[in-house]
């Protein structure tokens, strides 16, 4: 990667604290940090906050960026929502393939509940 820029995800509901730490280290370790959104229409937080996206999935490019932080959203646990946000998050990171639509969970399981019986869906 030839970047030093980061990426945090940033949609409706997202958990506005949970990068908090990250990014304040980040940026002052010489890091950019940009947020990018779906489409670049501002978002609103968990918290409230209203966040504008600095660019769109669209105009993401993964090899300029080292890192993109992906947060919880309350919006996760109310249906497909944010089904679009990842499915795009994925197909670029190489992680979602459309004849194994479970893989993305597993990740999910994987990242966010530790389950190590995910492996066994990733490694298939």
């Amino acid at each position: 990667m030839t970047g030093t820029a980061v990426r945090l995800a940033v949609h409706d509901t997202f958990a506005d604290w949970e990068p908090g730490f990250a990014t304040a280290q980040l940026t002052r370790h010489g890091r950019t940090v940009r947020t990018v959104g779906l489409t670049t229409a501002p978002v609103t937080t968990m918290g409230g906050m209203r966040v504008q996206p600095d660019l769109s999935l669209g105009e993401l490019t993964p090899g300029d960026s080292e890192l993109l932080i992906l947060t919880g959203a309350s919006l996760r646990d109310t249906g497909d929502t944010l089904a679009p946000f990842a499915r795009e998050i994925f197909g670029l990171l190489g992680v979602f393939e459309p004849e194994r639509p479970e893989k993305p969970d597993a990740w999910y399981r994987l990242f966010h509940d530790s389950d190590a019986r995910a492996y066994e869906v990733l490694e298939r």
